[in-house]
Parts: C-alpha cells; structure tokens; sequence
C-alpha cells in the first residue's frame, strides 16, 4: 500500500498476499482487524505476527464482511448439501483446498468436482479411505485417510497437463479435456448426483494465475445461515439446495 521509500499515496484495496522465497512460503498476509481494540491490519499465518498501519490513520475495513464470522470448516449433515460456485473453469486453473473424510459410505463423497459425463471429480471412494480424481480414468492416491484428520488438497491443469497434490503425495498425468460448461462444485459432483459427509476448509481458486475466488467458510450473523464467503467477489454462497451444513468453530 506504498512505494518502498514511502513516498507514495493509495486508495487501493488488498487482500490476502503470500510470499515465496526458492518456492517456499514464508508468509500469509490475512487482512483482519484485532477483536480487543478493533486496530485493523493483516495476520501472517507463517509468522503469527499481526502488523498494522505505519503511516497515519487506519485502514477501512471492507464491511460486507462485518456481517459474518468465520468458522474453520463447513460439513453436509445430510450428506447433500453443497455450494454452487457459478464458476466454469478454463484450460488453465489450480484449486487449493483441505478436507477431512467423516465416515465411510457405500457411495463416492465428493470434496470439488465439475463431472458431469466428464471434465474432473475430487471424491473419497466409495466404503474406502483413499481420495480419487477422475478425468478419464481413476487417479487415486496411496495415501490412507484418518477419520477427522484434516487433508490438503491441490489440482492444477495447464492445457494437457494435470498435477494433483494430497498433502505431500503429488500425481501428474495428461488429459485433454472437452469444452467444459459446468460450474464448480463444492462437496458434490458437477451434475449433483454425489453424497458427502465430508468437511470442507478455506478452497482458493486460480485462474491464469490469478485468484479468482477465496471461499471462506462461514455463517451470516443475521441468520445463522451457514455457508462460504468469497473475498474476492464480495458474495455469501449457502447450500444450493436450501439445507443446512454443519459449522466447524469459530475462528
């Protein structure tokens, strides 16, 4: 917010920022304000410092989201609630996103998915603990999933080629996709036939490079509505099919 000898002047917004250094990140700027006196600034995850303006006055709090708290994970009580993120992915993406597995079922649990007839399904097999991803074939990691136990989950793709990360297992393969036209899911298949206990973290979305949406789970104050709140776009998504998650803790 200026230049690095200070002689500079903005109204810009910022959201989160992270820094690599030789490709690793050392630090995670969250804009947030301090509950005991209400100072605004950014958290760094990595260092757990809190850092505030060093100029003069305050920041502005971005006030859409005074309206909600957020909460560390949402979860389908039912098994079909889900979230319609209204976006159609392109040729090139990554989707940074955690989840924990809650039960074993006897059908696929998905976690993110645009599958309907094709393109990618994220999901926990079906009476099992691994996690598959599906394009035109089964690339299922080795890793064995623990009840509750939190899981990192990344999927790239730049044209042909497909990278997917769970935790420090890494697949690439290639796959040349048709056309897709439909939206991302979140803890359901793209065509909606999917059930899921599963809980969901904070899911990041990039496109070309560039975040396109930072889901934050979530509730809306006003009605205790649960659901994910997108920074970026500024826009509470709930379940789509007008149920009810099940709310991680506040954080």
């Amino acid at each position: 917010m200026n230049r690095g000898d200070l002689y500079g002047k903005s109204y810009n917004r910022l959201y989160e920022t992270e820094v690599y250094e030789n490709d690793v990140l050392i630090a995670n700027y969250i804009p947030c304000y301090r509950k005991a006196d209400n100072v605004t600034g950014v958290y760094d995850l990595i260092g757990g410092n809190f850092y505030t303006n060093n100029g003069t006055g305050d920041f502005i709090i971005k006030k859409e989201e005074d309206g909600y708290q957020e909460i560390e994970y949402i979860q389908g009580d039912e098994g079909k609630q889900y979230i319609d993120t209204g976006l159609v992915l392109g040729e090139k993406f990554t989707i940074k996103t955690a989840f924990a597995q809650t039960k074993k079922i006897g059908y696929e649990q998905p976690v993110i998915s645009t599958w309907s007839g094709s393109y990618f399904n994220v999901f926990v097999r079906s009476n099992e603990q691994k996690l598959d991803l599906y394009t035109s074939g089964h690339h299922i990691a080795n890793t064995e999933l623990k009840t509750y136990e939190k899981n990192n989950v990344t999927i790239s793709r730049d044209n042909s080629n497909w990278t997917w990360i769970l935790n420090d297992e890494t697949i690439n393969f290639t796959y040349t996709a048709a056309a897709n036209t439909t939206t991302l899911k979140l803890l359901n298949r793209g065509d909606l036939n999917g059930t899921s206990y599963n809980r969901l973290y904070k899911t990041e979305v990039y496109e070309n490079d560039v975040l396109i949406a930072n889901y934050i789970p979530c509730y809306r104050k006003a009605d205790k509505r649960i659901g994910v709140f997108d920074t970026i776009n500024e826009k509470f998504y709930y379940d789509g099919r007008g149920g009810t998650f099940l709310a991680g803790p506040e954080i």
